[in-house]
């Protein structure tokens, strides 16, 4: 038995906001969301999708990494990549 996903307003809305953001805001070029293992779950208008997803797995690792520093040097946890 298969079950479809079928998005929610909130899901179709994710890419307006982004595009609408990057329209708005000086200095954006891009917005993406992704989640907290890496998967892309929302781009701006701009972006193919391929590197939308290629984009969202690197700041995944430098996310990764961070937080490996910050445990390392006991100066916590990442909280934001911008």
């Amino acid at each position: 038995m298969q079950t479809h996903h079928s998005p929610s307003e909130a899901d179709r809305a994710l890419p307006r906001l982004l595009s609408r953001l990057v329209d708005e805001a000086p200095g954006i070029e891009n917005a993406l969301i992704f989640t907290y293992d890496g998967l892309l779950r929302a781009f701006s208008a701009a972006m193919r999708f391929e590197d939308a997803e290629r984009l969202a797995a690197i700041t995944n690792q430098m996310r990764q990494y961070g937080n490996a520093f910050g445990n390392l040097t006991k100066c916590g946890q990442v909280e934001a990549l911008t």
